[in-house]
């Protein structure tokens, strides 16, 4: 069974129903996460669709995305996504192609950040890389995955998100966990494009926060990374 999870608040109410309708009918079930929510909001009310609060949680923000990673004995490939992006028809299918004829055990995404030997800003100091069909390999490992769009087989990786000590965190809690199970961290080549941002530049984002201050962030890739 392809199950995907997706945490989403309140403000992002104009961008959650494109989300939402573009990944729905490539999986069987999505776990939706809601941060913020005192009641479940008319567009999370489908069939397919599993709604859990955040609070009910120990106050899960966007890690709430992988909350189905814990929660469903069913979940066979496991889908993360995010609120404000808008997935191709063929998003699920291609990435788990991708996972399943890798080599190695990998979770595939869409870009993904390469980081420099030394290490003194989690920001400044990687390389941001997205795959294009022009590569040669299919495949790129990185660092750290964007798991806004990403795909992995449960049976090579599965965690409980609840069990995490940082929030907000979710590329480097994920990071962490592959690390932990030695399943690679890759992007596979795609269009320009392929998948879309809803809306950027939110002031209330996880990256508008980074900017601000990545002190945290970078003494936990140096670790993680042994750097």
């Amino acid at each position: 069974m392809i199950v995907a999870g997706m945490s989403t608040i309140p403000s992002r109410a104009h961008t959650s129903p494109l989300a939402i309708a573009s990944l729905l009918p490539q999986v069987d079930r999505l776990w939706l996460s809601l941060d913020g929510y005192e009641a479940i909001p008319a567009f999370a009310k489908h069939p397919k669709i599993i709604c859990q609060f955040g609070q009910q949680h120990g106050g899960l923000k966007a890690e709430g995305k992988f909350l189905g990673l814990a929660l469903d004995d069913d979940a066979q490939i496991y889908v993360s996504a995010d609120d404000d992006m808008l997935y191709p028809k063929s998003f699920v299918r291609h990435l788990a192609r991708m996972c399943i004829l890798h080599p190695k055990p990998v979770a595939v995404g869409t870009h993904g950040s390469v980081f420099k030997k030394d290490i003194r800003s989690y920001v400044s100091d990687r390389k941001v890389t997205m795959s294009r069909h022009s590569q040669i390999r299919p495949w790129r490992k990185v660092d750290v995955l964007a798991t806004n769009g990403t795909v992995h087989l449960v049976k090579d990786l599965k965690f409980d998100c609840r069990n995490w000590t940082y929030r907000n965190q979710v590329d480097l809690n994920f990071l962490e966990e592959a690390s932990k199970q030695d399943v690679g961290l890759v992007t596979t080549m795609r269009p320009r494009s392929w998948t879309r941002p809803l809306e950027t530049r939110q002031s209330n984002s996880i990256y508008a926060n980074l900017l601000k201050n990545d002190s945290v962030q970078t003494s936990r890739i140096c670790k993680i990374l042994g750097r």
